[in-house]
């Protein structure tokens, strides 16, 4: 299941961040493709076609003036503590070598320790100051939608450097003391920058991870079906389409530490829907990254046993959806079949399921090819 976001875009070679040759070879190769953001917001352009977007990208050598300066001034205080961010006013990620050379024909090369690595280097750079930032013609921040209109490959490099560059915007201090804290290995992970020695510090002073590295949030997100497959249970989230739609998806719910994939779907079931079901009988499907802010989407099915009591629907444990009821899967059959493209499906009337970009629509589409194959459908 390769969801949207989710499309391997580049090599990241994370064993060569930290490698300095390496990563000033990178930043002053001409061919280094840069990634601009604006704010924490990337940038896009519309094609000629006024519908399709592209996400704004420049290499070294064609950037502007303003641009490759302040790459050089990056790549002069690289893995020090006058590249933090809140010195600086800019972050940069290293996101990895692209080595499809139909799309990058200039490539980098570097051996290390008898290994040889090819391909063209891209980053993220992010301006935290749009007074500072420079000006791309005709471009324009892409917003929440505009996102699920570029490419898969734009999608999925976007996706990888958004997620670095809100999260070196909001780590400015240490967890430990409270310092600041500076990057390290092409923005990756950033380091405790305190001199004080007399002053104790867990993070810069532990043996091992002795840095602090992005974090992930994983999200378990479940369609839930019967036995016989015939019904699948969707929520109404207090979410509005539009004032006459409703907007009925997976239950999704964030896991918690020492919970697993299974346990977290069967919780999250329970506290949203009151549907019972158990571990056993949760199926993980796939995953997708998710850029608002730094999520890890794990798709499942659960399938629940019909007694009376496990599939009755409640909504008095947590009161975070407005409904959820099960629905035949003919007719979520119907909407997928007809479904052409957007980010929403049309569903049952006045309701609405995720569109093509989401990996809740993978999930149910899985559903309804299941519901398919079993009664020897097309």
């Amino acid at each position: 299941m390769l969801s949207y976001f989710g499309d391997p875009d580049v090599n990241r070679v994370s064993f060569l961040r930290g490698d300095d040759t390496f990563m000033q070879k990178a930043l002053a190769f001409p061919s280094s493709v840069f990634v601009p953001f604006v704010e924490g917001s990337a940038l896009h352009t519309h094609g000629a076609d006024g519908k399709s977007t592209h996400l704004v990208t420049a290499t070294f050598e064609s950037a502007p003036e303003s641009l490759q300066q302040t790459i050089r001034n990056c790549a002069a205080v690289l893995n020090t503590p006058a590249g933090r961010v809140s010195e600086l006013h800019v972050s940069l990620t290293f996101l990895g070598l692209h080595q499809d050379v139909k799309l990058h024909a200039n490539q980098l090369e570097y051996s290390r320790n008898g290994e040889k690595y090819n391909g063209t280097p891209f980053f993220a750079i992010n301006y935290l100051d749009a007074k500072a930032a420079p000006e791309f013609p005709g471009a324009t921040p892409l917003g929440f939608m505009d996102a699920f209109a570029i490419s898969s490959h734009d999608a999925a490099l976007f996706s990888h450097a958004k997620m670095y560059i809100d999260w070196l915007a909001r780590t400015r201090h240490c967890t430990g003391c409270g310092y600041y804290v500076y990057p390290q290995e092409g923005g990756t992970k950033v380091t405790c920058g305190n001199p004080d020695k007399n002053i104790k510090c867990p993070v810069r002073d532990a043996r091992v991870s002795n840095f602090c590295f992005p974090r992930t949030d994983p999200i378990s997100i479940v369609a839930c079906v019967d036995a016989e497959l015939t019904k699948v249970c969707l929520a109404r989230s207090k979410r509005q389409i539009d004032d006459k739609h409703a907007f009925y998806s997976c239950v999704a719910g964030f896991m918690e530490p020492g919970e697993t994939v299974e346990a977290a779907c069967v919780r999250e079931l329970w506290e949203e829907t009151g549907v019972q079901c158990l571990p056993q009988d949760v199926q993980l499907l796939g995953s997708q990254p998710w850029p608002y802010p730094a999520n890890l989407m794990i798709g499942c099915l659960a399938t629940v046993h019909f007694d009376g009591s496990n599939e009755s629907v409640s909504l008095n444990h947590d009161p975070e959806l407005m409904d959820a009821r099960w629905f035949d899967i003919k007719e979520l059959c119907t909407a997928i079949d007809e479904h052409k493209e957007g980010f929403f499906m049309p569903f049952a009337g006045e309701f609405y399921l995720p569109g093509a970009q989401a990996i809740a629509y993978d999930i149910l589409k899985y559903v309804a090819d299941l519901y398919k194959s079993k009664n020897g459908a097309n």
